[in-house]
């Protein structure tokens, strides 16, 4: 029987306001980006706990790892002070880091 677990009902959601948000146009990048990274993210979870992909679980610690700091440069960007690559690039350390452990050390991704 088909499952539609509660985070691909989610990704399916958040996919449907991406492209409402594209169609109409002038909405920031930096919040496409958001809402495009959580919608792959719950795709991610669900394709691999729900459905037995295998194949995705190297993503899926990458794109968690990327989540946090792109809302709050997003919210950031677009309540206090406007998108500056040199201010704002360091907040990618995380995923880079959590990338870098999953490939390299994969059981020390947890204790990073």
């Amino acid at each position: 029987m088909l499952v539609l677990p509660i985070p691909l009902i989610a990704s399916l959601m958040l996919a449907a306001l991406l492209v409402f948000a594209l169609l109409r146009g002038g909405v920031q990048k930096l919040f496409l980006a958001l809402l495009a990274a959580a919608a792959a993210q719950g795709v991610i979870v669900s394709l691999t706990q729900y459905y037995g992909v295998t194949a995705l679980l190297p993503a899926q610690p990458a794109v968690a790892a990327l989540i946090p700091p792109l809302a709050w440069v997003t919210f950031r960007s677009t309540a206090v002070k406007a998108f500056d690559w040199r201010r704002d690039l360091w907040h990618g350390a995380a995923p880079a880091l959590a990338i870098a452990a999953s490939l390299a050390a994969s059981n020390a991704l947890d204790i990073i």
